[in-house]
């Protein structure tokens, strides 16, 4: 199982809105980092929910190959 992810910055800020531990990173990376905010989005995306797709293509694979 392949899954491609686009980066969509409002789709980022909307789940960011959704999400407290997203929110505490994000202010982790703009205030400790000093990165723009346009750069701690991207680091988001690419750090935090990227993994998250990357666990759950795991889990599907691994769901698969039991079946």
């Amino acid at each position: 199982m392949r899954l491609s992810i686009a980066y969509e910055e409002c789709v980022v800020k909307e789940l960011i809105a959704s999400d407290r531990l997203l929110q505490f990173r994000l202010n982790l990376i703009l205030t400790k980092e000093k990165k723009s905010e346009n750069e701690a989005y991207i680091s988001i995306f690419k750090n935090e929910i990227m993994n998250d797709v990357f666990r759950l293509q795991k889990y599907m694979t691994l769901l698969q190959n039991k079946s």
